[in-house]
């Protein structure tokens, strides 16, 4: 099997210190000492083998070389790697498997789902939901690097549809498209042996989209032998994936605070409310509304008055995102 990126997903692993050192070693005895590894579990005792859930990611050839960062989230929910072309253009890649059982579930406890909710807990949050803060925690990661005009691709066994609304809302505010799908009259098939919807996704921006050339899904036990899920593989074009002039920084609108950041949105919302209170703009709205209403026909100085009072509210607004 040739490759120069792959995730793995619901790896069952501990990726304990000595397990990562034997998928390294086997990677590079099998890539020409090229591959670079990164994986991911939810917290676990160190004689535990078997860990539910967990991700990994291995790159080989040229795309290891590429390599600037790379990590994993504290619950074990993804890995990610950061992939560079020219001139600091690049990739944020994720590898993430999603719990299926939803916030209150009650499950066994060496379920990936109750480690994270212990472990959340421990965080000092009250009502644990892992199903759905990966996709918090997964934000804050493409934030940084779509700030940084990375652009984003994500592998994802979602344990969800893609029109499941979460991880709709997740792919709308990041851009995402479904690699597989898009632009393609075609359904893809079951992507697991025990259902018949597809759970697992590619996604990726306008950008990646861009670079695709072939991509599908692999027939059951094509890939990996030991996993019930199917192989979804894309092949991009590297020229086109890394190219300078596809390159459009993030508009500095995009790098503010995003609805699904609660703690930010909660700060601007109060902020401003005491920074309109200050300028009294309420006020100031009701009293020119009034002003306005028995006027057929209003003056270049209404006009003028109107105008600044909305230039100020936008600077307003504008100026409380930045803080």
């Amino acid at each position: 099997m040739n490759f120069d990126l792959i995730g793995m997903i619901e790896t069952n692993v501990n990726w304990t210190h000595d397990s990562r050192n034997f998928l390294h070693s086997a990677a590079s005895l099998r890539f020409n000492n090229t591959a670079r590894c990164v994986m991911s579990n939810s917290r676990a005792n160190p004689d535990d083998t078997y860990l539910p859930g967990g991700t990994a990611m291995i790159t080989q050839g040229k795309f290891s070389g590429r390599i600037i960062a790379r990590g994993m989230d504290h619950l074990g929910s993804f890995t990610w790697m950061a992939i560079r072309g020219k001139k600091d253009i690049g990739v944020i890649a994720i590898t993430a498997y999603r719990v299926c059982q939803r916030a209150g579930t009650k499950s066994g406890p060496d379920t990936a789902f109750t480690r994270q909710c212990i472990q959340m807990r421990e965080e000092g949050d009250k009502n644990p939901d892992p199903r759905n803060k990966i996709f918090e925690n997964m934000n804050e990661i493409l934030d940084e690097w779509m700030g940084k005009g990375f652009h984003p691709m994500v592998m994802i066994d979602s344990n969800s549809e893609i029109t499941e609304r979460n991880l709709n809302d997740f792919a709308e505010q990041n851009g995402l498209h479904d690699i597989i799908t898009t632009g393609r009259e075609m359904e893809a098939p079951p992507s697991y042996a025990r259902g018949k919807k597809r759970i697992d996704f590619l996604l990726g921006n306008d950008h990646i989209q861009r670079a695709v050339i072939n991509s599908g899904a692999l027939g059951l036990y094509d890939g990996l032998k030991a996993s019930d899920h199917t192989m979804q593989y894309v092949d991009l074009n590297e020229k086109l994936l890394f190219q300078d002039d596809t390159f459009t920084p993030m508009p500095g609108f995009h790098r503010e605070f995003k609805l699904h950041d609660t703690k930010r949105k909660t700060h601007f919302q109060e902020t401003l409310q005491k920074r309109y209170e200050h300028q009294n703009i309420v006020k100031r709205v009701n009293d020119l509304a009034a002003r306005f209403e028995n006027k057929q026909h209003l003056g270049e100085t209404d006009i003028k008055a109107y105008n600044d009072l909305d230039d100020e509210i936008v600077e307003l607004i504008l100026s409380t995102a930045k803080r």
